[in-house]
């Protein structure tokens, strides 16, 4: 139900006529049951949603939104360092140079006027990035890594503050 309310408030600023997507229908559709959610999740789910059973194959997925602890200041346990994109960081679309590489990037960084890749995961946490802003410090490096990986999450701070990432 939470989650819904979190839909619901970004719904409820947009013009009734505006299309959610290509199949969910309007703001204002969506507006309506919006207004009625409250109590029981289940009771409310079952109550203004109708199940459909699709034929075939289909694929069921979902996101998971990782939170870390963070804090703006180094100190105590906050020791690992959450670097923003370095400012030697080069991404070439090489599509740009051949249609066969439609979709495909290559990351690295100009080393005497040739790309070479950049630090590895490895060498950037023995060694950090130079070329980096130091964002914030987080509290557990296994955790910053598991963010990593996802892409994208949330940073709870310290000071109680919360932030999304990616």
């Amino acid at each position: 139900m939470a989650a819904f309310r979190r839909s619901c408030a970004v719904i409820a600023g947009k013009p009734a006529i505006e299309p959610i997507n290509d199949y969910a229908g309007t703001a204002g559709h969506w507006q309506k049951v919006c207004a009625r959610a409250s109590g029981d999740a289940r009771a409310f789910f079952e109550k203004n949603f109708t199940p459909y059973r699709l034929g075939g194959q289909g694929l069921f997925t979902g996101y998971y939104e990782p939170e870390i602890h963070g804090s703006r200041l180094r100190h105590d346990s906050f020791q690992t360092p959450v670097y923003g994109l370095p400012r030697d960081l080069i991404r070439v679309d090489l599509s740009q140079f051949s249609s066969q590489f439609k979709g495909e990037h290559i990351s690295g960084r100009l080393e005497e006027q040739r790309l070479v890749p950049y630090a590895n995961r490895a060498e950037i946490d023995a060694h950090g990035l130079a070329d980096a802003k130091i964002l914030f410090w987080c509290d557990d490096p296994v955790a910053l890594f598991f963010l990593q990986i996802q892409g994208s999450g949330r940073v709870r701070f310290d000071n109680g503050a919360a932030a999304r990432i990616q």
